[in-house]
């Protein structure tokens, strides 16, 4: 049965203390670790009545999506039987990051529209992965619904994970749009998605940068200058901000820089591609 401890995840999370520091560099107050229940496995024995109390728990929990029966039923080939795990059965890996989803280039011309169908579906959850989905599927189809969605969208974060996947699929301008406005709001919501700012791949992803080194609030300003170190270095930067190689006047100075714009485009690839 699946395990509760994790409910089938695999790992489970908890809290982590922070010095001072730590807390003005973002560093996330919880990590998350193998399930110890499970041994990260995802599964339990249990006794016959658990086991089938569980079923109908994993049934119910799969009819949140709306997938026809006989596809959910159905043989399927590798690629798609991972699409159809990542995405709507174990969706731990997709919302965390962690699913590599280079298999979707494995899909026969079929399945990909018929996965393309199945992301359309749902889109009216209004679930981060499954408007993520449009985009990793290229599916220009999903545009209209999603410039529909967005204009009824009241939340901030929403509208800037639907107007991001606008700018994959079609090029949407909406995108920056939504940027400019996360950029003059909150540092939490800058903070949540300073990554899309390289999906805009060219120099204004380095403007855009380069202006949050000015930001009223340390926690958007710091995340910054490590995010611009970082893609000049090609690694990950673990120190104090005033300890990082180039400091914001260095950006500043270089904004115009034709080879910071270059690098930054290509260290910047895994991030656009997610």
């Amino acid at each position: 049965m699946t395990c509760p401890t994790c409910d089938g995840s695999r790992r489970v999370t908890r809290p982590v203390e922070r010095k001072w520091w730590e807390v003005i560099l973002g560093r996330p107050s919880q990590i998350d670790e193998l399930c110890e229940r499970c041994s990260g496995i995802g599964a339990v024995k249990g006794s016959a009545e658990e086991e089938e109390a569980d079923r109908k728990r994993t049934r119910l929990k799969h009819h949140s999506y709306e997938i026809p029966e006989e596809i959910e039923q159905g043989a399927h080939s590798p690629a798609f039987t991972k699409f159809l795990r990542g995405w709507f059965l174990d969706t731990y890996a997709i919302t965390h990051g962690e699913l590599d989803i280079t298999f979707l280039k494995e899909l026969t011309p079929e399945e990909l529209e018929t996965a393309r169908e199945l992301i359309r579906r749902n889109l009216k959850t209004r679930y981060t992965h499954i408007v993520e989905g449009a985009s990793a599927l290229h599916d220009v189809e999903a545009a209209p619904i999603l410039r529909e969605m967005l204009d009824k969208e009241p939340e901030e974060s929403r509208r800037l994970t639907m107007a991001g996947a606008l700018w994959k699929i079609a090029k949407d301008p909406v995108f920056i749009d939504c940027l400019e406005r996360a950029k003059a709001s909150n540092g939490s919501l800058v903070s949540a998605h300073l990554h899309q700012v390289l999906w805009l791949d060219d120099e204004r992803a380095i403007d855009f940068l380069i202006d949050l080194l000015d930001h009223r609030e340390w926690l958007v300003q710091a995340p910054t200058l490590s995010l611009l170190n970082q893609l000049e270095s090609g690694l990950r930067v673990a120190m104090p901000v005033r300890e990082m190689p180039h400091q914001p006047d260095d950006y500043r100075r270089r904004r115009h820089d034709p080879t910071l714009s270059a690098t930054s485009r290509r260290m910047g690839c895994c991030w656009r591609a997610r």
